[in-house]
């Protein structure tokens, strides 16, 4: 057994790689969301824009289209944050010396 392997076998590195596959899971679906929710401002974006010229459209709407815009920037720069703690994580785990051997 390789001083990789004997790491990768405690049940500290098993809860490690378990809480980073969750974040990583995290980081996917707000990244997901993130995407969802730029298609839903530029839909609504582009709809308000040919209904303006028909009719006024409320300031509330406008707002709500302006909001959509600042979640999506928020949820995008919190998914590249995610990403940044993970390979953090990742090298610090790959970095990290194995346990000593305890001639068990």
């Amino acid at each position: 057994m390789t001083p990789d392997d004997a790491r990768r076998n405690t049940p500290a590195e098993a809860g490690f790689a378990a809480a980073l596959q969750k974040n990583k899971e995290a980081a996917a679906a707000v990244e997901d969301v993130a995407l969802e929710l730029g298609v839903v401002h530029a839909v609504l974006s582009t709809e308000i824009a040919k209904v303006d010229t028909k009719v006024d459209a409320t300031d509330e709407i406008h707002t709500a289209i302006d909001r959509t815009e600042a979640l999506e920037a928020k949820l995008s720069e919190t998914a590249e944050k995610m990403d940044e703690v993970n390979a953090a994580l990742e090298a610090q785990r790959a970095s990290s010396p194995p346990p000593p051997n305890t001639g068990k």
